[in-house]
């Protein structure tokens, strides 16, 4: 019989608040799904075990599962108010049972992005704001609204193989360890992109 829970994630970079996230499972799959940050689906033969975490009472305690896919986040954590060990029982009961063995487990990934890239992009990010100095009437500048145009499109070319891709990530297989913070980062820069045009088209 499958199992459903509502709760928060925690998928590598990148972490959904309760209610935004639901965890269902059944003797076939396990699936958690976040809003905007995507969803995660592992057979049994993903994944090692499911796991209790608890960082902090109430706050921040869930299940954490413990996989063997190279293509997901290291960290992939279902937040919940409930009892960690509640849920753990019932994904259990619904069927679902990690048969992956340990040893395939990969091996600790570095940062997933290129150290020049991030160091260029905050420079330029920076210099950009700095610039432009106080805004004027409450107007962003010219260069204000340039990074954020530049920070969208950045966030749109990395998902696609090009020399954009090439140049921020440390490696191919990183694209998916980052793609739910890269939805938050596309979502936020379009949003305000959007908004400061406004404000300087006032």
């Amino acid at each position: 019989m499958a199992c459903e829970f509502k709760g928060g994630a925690h998928f590598g970079y990148a972490k959904a608040t309760w209610p935004l996230a639901t965890l269902t499972a059944d003797e076939s799959k396990l699936v958690i799904r976040a809003s905007i940050l995507g969803e995660h689906r592992f057979r049994p033969d993903d994944v090692v075990e499911v796991r209790v975490v608890r960082w902090f009472p109430i706050l921040a305690q869930g299940v954490q599962v413990l996989h063997v896919r190279e293509d997901r986040p290291e960290r992939i954590i279902f937040w919940t108010l409930r009892s960690p060990e509640t849920v753990r029982r019932a994904i259990e009961a619904a069927g679902f049972r990690g048969t992956a063995p340990a040893m395939d487990i990969p091996a600790p990934r570095g940062f997933p992005l290129r150290w020049p890239f991030v160091v260029g992009a905050l420079l330029l990010w920076n210099g950009a704001f700095l610039y432009d100095g106080p805004w004027r009437g409450g107007r962003p500048g010219p260069f204000t609204l340039g990074a954020l145009a530049l920070l969208f499109a950045t966030s749109l070319a990395i998902r696609m193989p090009g020399p954009v891709q090439r140049m921020v990530l440390a490696e191919p297989g990183a694209l998916a360890r980052i793609r739910s913070a890269l939805n938050i980062v596309t979502l936020v820069s379009a949003m305000l992109l959007l908004a400061f045009v406004v404000m300087a088209l006032r």
